[in-house]
């Protein structure tokens, strides 16, 4: 880089030991980064020089007073070993290493180059010091004043980055923070069992709420539920009267045959309560086992085997709980068509027969056979 295009920093010496040593991130962004020059090692006048290097692994950073001081960047990313790094050796003094445990160190003083001659390099114009230990923190209130006086040390100041501290100081200090962190272990602690107890109570009260809603669910099941059932009921009716509907017309039953077979269908105690109960004569019975081909007639019995129906047209239809014998089943076949492939106590009436009264002697006469259909 030329030199004319080098950043300048308006710090003085003290400055940027300060910085360096403590805020070394504030000053690397105007530094540029060296090396030992390989030239060093054939330079006749052994002067010890520095090049440019983008991997360096030191800092010149110029002054607006044209003063150009040299830092190690190992403050930053490591540890010096004077043993083993030849060129720290020419560029600074160091104290103390040999004493030192973890071999951290302070920058007492940069070293000092002058600008390169030519095509030559920096030039190293006079050593720095480095002073490795647990050292105590550097003064900033120096002697000449500048220092305090300066933008920079009033800003170290106001934030309490390098503000001189003993040791018993220290230990005060580190003894109230453990204090105000156990306080703070506690208010945790705290809240920790307030919010448990908080989830126990917000539990208890789900619970309640959940316990209403079922109270209020309840009821409004039921009615939908009965709705269902209802609606279940009426499609189901409405099932029943379409297929009466469709036996009606099959059969070319009439209005009042199809309200009769509605009705001893669904609920055969209307029929009863206004039937005569009947049942075939003896004679008719006896005329059929002979042969005689005459229609079936019937008289009014107390425990008789169908229900007459009707006033101006006369209906017959079995009594409800209609017992099968030998006996009666030979007479059910004179009165009714019979559908379906087993006779038994299941039974539907398709159609009721038709009688007429004979004269005037309380005695009927089978006109038109019905129909029952077995299930």
């Amino acid at each position: 880089m030329p030199i004319n295009n080098l950043e300048k920093v308006d710090f003085s010496e003290q400055e940027l030991i300060i910085l360096y040593n403590y805020i070394p991130r504030l000053i690397e962004k105007t530094a540029i980064l060296v090396n030992l020059s390989p030239n060093y090692y054939t330079n006749g006048t052994q002067e010890t020089l520095l090049t440019e290097d983008n991997r360096g692994n030191y800092w010149i950073i110029a002054t607006d007073n044209d003063i150009y001081w040299l830092f190690p960047i190992t403050k930053l990313n490591g540890k010096i070993n004077p043993r083993v790094n030849e060129a720290f050796n020419l560029l600074f003094q160091h104290h103390n290493y040999e004493d030192s445990d973890k071999r951290e160190f302070i920058l007492k003083k940069p070293a000092q180059v002058h600008p390169p001659r030519k095509a030559e390099g920096w030039i190293l114009a006079e050593q720095g010091l480095i002073e490795f230990g647990n050292l105590p923190l550097l003064p900033i209130e120096l002697s000449n004043g500048k220092v305090h006086n300066s933008p920079v040390a009033q800003e170290v100041i106001k934030k309490n980055v390098i503000s001189s501290i003993s040791r018993d100081e220290f230990t005060d200090y580190t003894n109230k923070t453990d204090v105000e962190i156990n306080d703070l272990k506690l208010q945790i602690k705290k809240l920790i069992e307030e919010r448990e107890k908080f989830k126990t109570e917000i539990q208890a009260i789900e619970n309640k709420y959940s316990e209403l809603e079922n109270r209020i669910k309840s009821p409004v099941q039921e009615v939908t539920q009965s709705s269902h059932i209802v609606e279940n009921n009426h499609q189901e009716i409405t099932s029943n009267q379409q297929q009466a509907v469709n036996t009606a017309n099959s059969l070319n039953l009439n209005p009042d045959e199809l309200r009769i077979v509605e009705t001893y269908n669904s609920n055969p105690v209307v029929i009863s309560q206004q039937a005569k109960q009947v049942s075939e004569t003896s004679s008719s019975i006896q005329n059929r086992s002979q042969g005689i081909n005459e229609a079936v007639v019937l008289e009014r019995q107390a425990q008789g085997l169908y229900w007459l129906f009707g006033r101006d047209t006369l209906y017959l239809m079995p009594k409800r709980g209609f017992g099968f014998s030998r006996s009666t089943i030979d007479t059910f076949r004179a009165l009714f068509q019979i559908r379906g492939s087993k006779v038994t106590s299941k039974f539907k009436l398709l159609k009721p027969a038709k009688v007429v009264m004979i004269g005037s002697s309380q005695t009927w006469q089978l006109t038109e056979k019905g129909i029952i259909e077995f299930e």
